[in-house]
């Protein structure tokens, strides 16, 4: 039996960066996306705003999805990315109409990696 020591076994790490740059149409009102990389760098994730709510009065994608990812940010303390995405999703409120994609990705102390994903954003991992 080979008996594996702590020093000798991998550490990962999650390394993420992020730059904004809202779409050309979308310069002047800042676009409708957002993300956060929480301070641990443990936790990221990525809002994509859906553009097609300008259309109606009131509605602010931009805003929805940058408090949701805000709210991911503040908790991402928590297990799982389900759990950060279903408490920042209850703090939103409800009165800004709104919706958008959202990505959130952790990694656990034990070197497992968790994802969370409701809508079409995508993730790669380059190991």
């Amino acid at each position: 039996m080979i008996s594996l020591h702590n020093s000798f076994l991998r550490t990962f790490k999650l390394i993420s960066s992020a730059k904004y740059l809202p779409h050309p149409d979308k310069v002047k009102t800042g676009g409708e996306d957002s993300f956060f990389i929480s301070k641990d760098k443990h936790t990221i994730g990525v809002a994509d705003g859906v553009g097609g709510w300008s259309k109606y009065p009131g509605a602010n994608s931009a805003k929805y999805s940058r408090d949701l990812m805000n709210y991911c940010d503040q908790n991402s303390n928590l297990l799982t990315p389900l759990e950060i995405l279903k408490k920042a999703y209850h703090q939103l409120d409800f009165k800004v109409l709104g919706s958008t994609t959202a990505l959130i990705c952790k990694l656990h102390d034990n070197n497992k990696l968790s994802i969370c994903n409701i809508g079409d954003s995508g993730l790669s991992i380059y190991r």
